[in-house]
């Protein structure tokens, strides 16, 4: 999430949100404001009420394979402060997450002795007993 907001950052949209299907009516979030970045996921119905909220002064750009899923309630919460370009940037390119991979490399940022994918809802992990 972080590659694909940091890949399709701009000036002229300085509040943009990202948006994947995480399933059973829930989506991934990163929010890129001109202050913040908040990543995380929750009912999308839910985010969007309350960003509408939040952002009611602002025009927000909406990105990633979510925003499809959820475009008739972003024209709903949102109304003309949505923009969607045409066509939506769906996901980050290989290239980005490549360059994003190999700063943390040699940062030695995030390494860990076990994979676990970012993308899946909260999973506590439980050391098996020796």
């Amino acid at each position: 999430m972080k590659a694909f907001l940091a890949e399709f950052n701009s000036p002229l949209f300085p509040y943009t949100i990202a948006l994947f299907n995480a399933f059973n009516k829930d989506v991934y979030f990163g929010i890129k404001t001109p202050t913040s970045e908040e990543i995380g996921y929750k009912n999308g119905e839910q985010l969007l009420i309350e960003l509408s909220k939040q952002l009611n002064q602002h025009q927000v750009r909406f990105i990633g394979s979510g925003t499809k899923l959820l475009h008739p309630l972003l024209v709903t919460y949102f109304k003309d402060r949505a923009y969607i370009p045409d066509p939506i940037p769906m996901s980050a390119s290989i290239e980005q997450i490549g360059r994003v991979g190999l700063s943390q490399f040699l940062t030695q940022q995030g390494v860990t002795r076990q994979l676990n994918p970012l993308y899946l809802k909260k999973i506590e992990y439980q050391k098996a007993p020796r």
